[in-house]
């Protein structure tokens, strides 16, 4: 049996699964809660043409401690079968192309600090690639700022003065500053 894609399961191309087509790498995860955030109000109205409708159809009671009971109206497996979620599929949808576009934005934007970043600190200093690298990255993740436990660590292959200066480099790089004298923004 062929594996079908999109979100239908029947094999489209209008709604075909980033993960399952192969565009999103395995193990990706795309942080659509935050986008989701951003578009509350939005998000509260997908919910609520799916859920209104749902429980109209189950009178819920309180049964003690924990445990409740559920009465479901006739025929509420029919609206189930053929429940309308074009809105919180739209919703969905919109909101993973917006935390696409976000974290499409942001790694670009990363890349080319980083490898600015670099390319100062290695015409102006002796430095593994490896451990150039990793410090960009620590620096960046930690708002600008290498850590004393990064800096112990580095101490025996890193001058303290290049520690310092791929510090600043990173910081004013994410600044948006020129990262010397020399450089055009």
């Amino acid at each position: 049996m062929a594996a079908s894609s999109g979100i239908c399961g029947s094999g489209c191309t209008k709604c075909t699964c980033l993960g399952q087509s192969g565009r999103l790498p395995p193990g990706f995860l795309l942080p659509i809660s935050v986008a989701m955030k951003k578009h509350e109000a939005d998000y509260l109205q997908a919910l609520t043409t799916f859920s209104q409708p749902a429980r109209q159809l189950c009178k819920v009671s309180w049964a003690g401690d924990e445990h409740y009971s559920y009465e479901w109206m006739p025929e509420a497996d029919i609206w189930f079968r053929h429940m309308d979620l074009t809105e919180p599929v739209t919703f969905t949808l919109a909101m993973a192309g917006a935390s696409l576009d976000t974290h499409l934005r942001q790694e670009v934007a990363f890349l080319e600090l980083f490898d600015r970043v670099r390319r100062h600190i290695s015409e102006r200093h002796d430095l593994r690639g490896s451990d150039l690298a990793t410090l960009i990255v620590t620096i960046f993740q930690n708002g600008g700022v290498l850590s004393n436990n990064r800096r112990k660590r580095y101490a025996d292959r890193v001058q303290t003065h290049v520690l310092e200066a791929v510090q600043t480099a990173v910081n004013r790089a994410m600044q948006g500053h020129a990262l010397d004298g020399d450089e055009q923004e």
